[in-house]
């Protein structure tokens, strides 16, 4: 898990963060150093954690957390392209989007591969497109 975050743009530090909510074992590592080493750039330029649950009627709800990332540190302006979302957020965030459509979040997760809590366990943005029958 940690090695697939730190491929998609993670820090090792925001990483071993998003892992703790996954691994039992998550717990039992610290940084020592410098843990906002990164190693790949995601596409965005930000780490995102996308946590969705359905509102019912083939609607989702999504809470995206935004992490500061290599040069997009804290304090950075960051804008969501879901949805109705159309401000601009400073970094570190939640950003809360209710009621999207299947459609609306497959073109979200098309942008790029992210790290995706549906009921409380881990996939990522292709696996969740490919079991939604959305490509």
């Amino acid at each position: 898990i940690i090695a697939r975050l730190m491929n998609s743009g993670f820090n090792l530090r925001t990483a071993l963060h998003v892992a703790k909510r996954e691994l039992i074992t998550g717990h039992q590592y610290i940084v020592v150093g410098d843990g906002g080493t990164t190693i790949c750039q995601s596409r965005s330029g930000v780490a995102l954690v996308l946590n969705m649950s359905e509102s019912g009627d083939g609607m989702w709800d999504i809470t995206t957390e935004i992490y500061p990332n290599g040069t997009y540190g804290a304090g950075s302006m960051s804008s969501l392209n879901l949805g109705p979302v159309e401000q601009n957020y400073y970094i570190p965030t939640n950003i809360t989007t209710a009621e999207l459509t299947i459609d609306e979040i497959s073109k979200f997760l098309q942008l790029e591969t992210v790290p995706v809590f549906s009921d409380t366990s881990l996939t990522w943005s292709d696996e969740f497109l490919s079991s939604t029958d959305q490509e």
